[in-house]
């Protein structure tokens, strides 16, 4: 590999490793060394680097979540979730499987990853609680539900998969292709993580004594919830009606909607409406994420105007057998998720290389991109991470509790992985 490749591999591995030490957005440390080295190594002035910044996904990012603020803020896919897991309580072994629905659809909605993540953790721990279910089950629930549905094509999650595909030289028709074989792959392996989880945890213990009828919607709450079924149809319905009946009208209208400007428009009628506040809404977007995103994205691109992404793809693609780049894939992007972010970190950095390396060798893309995200998603359980990180502040002051949870995450690390290994093996992942 040539030196300026050297150079920006480890770069990024430094941004990791700073922003994991000393609890930095490591977009940050991205943004800083895409300018060190493209100024000071690529000779290319600041205004090329600035250039490289994903104005795009940028936008989509804020877009989609800032909608998703005002139904935050008057909590209607809380309410949401309460109440699918109050439907289950005169079958209480039944519970831990409504708490999955309930995050599956929550993050399916539209949310992804991103929003649910802030949204769901405390209540799901707090019905886990209700309902004897062990903490550490809780935390496997809400990870692995909030994964079934934040890879659906109508999602935060989709959206940045799309634009990174994009961006890497797939058409928007190719891209779109791709998002529901790789949903299905997580979905599987997701829903098979929770349901020897159910056994190993005994989650058919689960009792129903302690859950309260929720409070009834109010009127903020059920407008919001229209809205958001509105969202959902709009990104829906016209590609279903063309799939079943062709219709050149609405195979246009599929292509003519975007998920971007229909939740900025969406936006403004929940505040016509009075459904949130807009600078509360602006607040709640996670601009931490969204820079680390576009941070590491930035610097990404230098290295693919660096040549280094080639490079590296190329020697992945001669040095190690085609049969064992799967399995290579999954370890590497588990490897990264332990200490980083899916979305933030994994996916930009990996996305590029798995579509240098499929052009490379003929191996699926769907199968690749899905290992990446697998494989990120399922260290991401991990206590450095998000996921495990907010499953262990839910728990409040229970240190007896968190230091249980916190060992106990590892073990199920790595029989998690393990499990992925052994799906890719039988081809459940496709």
């Amino acid at each position: 590999m040539s030196t300026i490749s050297i150079l920006i591999i480890l770069s990024l591995v430094v941004a990791i490793i700073l922003g994991f030490i000393q609890k930095v957005n490591t977009g940050l440390y991205a943004i800083a060394f895409a300018f060190i080295i493209g100024i000071f190594v690529m000779e290319k002035s600041a205004n090329n680097i600035i250039a490289l910044w994903p104005t795009r996904l940028f936008f989509q990012m804020f877009c989609i979540t800032f909608f998703y603020g005002f139904q935050r803020q008057n909590g209607s896919l809380e309410a949401l979730a309460k109440r699918i897991v109050y439907a289950s309580r005169k079958v209480p072994y039944l519970i831990p499987l409504a708490l999955l629905l309930a995050c599956a659809i929550v993050a399916g909605l539209g949310p992804g990853t991103l929003v649910s993540l802030l949204i769901l953790p405390p209540i799901i721990m707090s019905i886990s609680e209700l309902s004897n279910i062990k903490p550490i089950y809780a935390v496997i629930l809400f990870t692995s539900g909030i994964d079934l549905g934040a890879w659906s094509p109508i999602t935060v999650n989709a959206s940045l998969i799309r634009t990174l595909l994009e961006t890497a030289g797939y058409t928007a028709a190719q891209a779109n292709a791709l998002i529901n074989p790789i949903w299905f792959n997580v979905a599987v392996a997701k829903f098979l993580v929770a349901l020897i989880g159910y056994f190993v945890f005994k989650g058919y213990k689960a009792t129903a004594e302690g859950l309260e009828k929720p409070e009834p919607l109010t009127r903020q709450q059920k407008t919001t919830l229209l809205i958001i079924a509105a969202f959902v149809l709009c990104l829906v319905l016209p590609s279903i009606i063309h799939l079943l009946t062709g219709s050149p009208f609405f195979g246009r209208l599929r292509n003519q909607i975007d998920i971007t400007y229909l939740a900025i428009l969406l936006s403004i009628l929940c505040i016509v409406l009075k459904l949130g506040d807009e600078k509360k809404s602006i607040a709640l977007v996670p601009w931490p994420t969204i820079i680390m995103i576009c941070g590491v994205g930035t610097l990404i691109a230098v290295a693919t105007e660096a040549g280094a992404v080639q490079e590296l793809s190329d020697l992945l693609s001669t040095n190690i057998s085609t049969g064992v780049i799967p399995y290579f894939i999954l370890l590497i992007a588990g490897f990264m998720s332990f200490f980083s972010s899916t979305t933030g970190v994994v996916l930009p950095t990996m996305f590029p290389i798995c579509t240098n390396i499929v052009a490379a060798t003929g191996i699926s893309a769907s199968t690749l991109l899905s290992l990446v995200v697998i494989g990120s998603t399922t260290t991401g359980l991990s206590p450095f991470s998000t996921g495990g990180a907010m499953g262990l502040v839910a728990l409040g002051d229970d240190e007896k509790a968190k230091q249980k949870v916190f060992y106990g995450l590892f073990g199920v690390i790595g029989a998690a992985m393990v499990m992925m290994f052994i799906l890719l093996a039988i081809g459940l992942v496709v």
